[in-house]
């Protein structure tokens, strides 16, 4: 299942829910930073009290590397559809946060997030084993994460619980 988690202008939050729910489902489960203007959960995150390492990222997945296997298991005979896989973002792609949860930061820019094949990301993670739960950030009807908004099986939306918040996001 793919969770798209997102959040108006000016409404933090959409980090930390995407972490809380993931953390909350008792599966497996992996957050992806998808937010095309800049995150910071590369910053936040820490394992055994050290950063996290510079990579996986969620560049890898926009950068095509996450549909090809690695040249020693493909099969010579095998059709090229078949010699074809996604990241198993459960096994590789992503940093183990803990014993169930994975992570795979996000871009620090927008310029960073502009080289990105967002309908790779997004084939990508829909094609997940495990519940995605893709953090967003701000959304709105032109944001280059559009693609996974709309891929999404369900939308989390995070706003202020003030009424021009909520009119934002309408």
């Amino acid at each position: 299942m793919l969770f798209a988690v997102c959040c108006d202008r000016g409404s933090p939050g959409s980090t930390s829910t995407a972490l809380a729910l993931a953390a909350a489902c008792g599966l497996p489960a992996v957050v992806v930073e998808a937010d095309p203007y800049g995150g910071d959960l590369a910053l936040r995150c820490r394992i055994g009290g050290h950063p996290l390492p510079p990579t996986p990222t969620v560049l890898a997945l926009g950068a095509g590397r996450a549909g090809h296997r690695p040249q020693h298991e493909q099969r010579a005979d095998a059709p090229h559809a078949q010699r074809r896989r996604h990241l198993d973002l459960r096994h590789e792609g992503a940093h183990q946060l803990n014993r169930l949860t994975r992570v795979v930061p996000g871009v620090l820019s927008a310029e960073q997030a502009a080289t990105l094949a967002w309908p790779v990301v997004t084939t990508t993670l829909e094609r997940q084993t495990i519940p995605v739960f893709a953090d967003l950030g701000r959304i709105h009807a032109a944001s280059p994460s559009m693609s996974l908004a709309c891929a999404a099986d369900a939308l989390i939306v995070v706003c202020r619980g003030d009424m021009a918040s909520v009119q934002h996001m309408l």
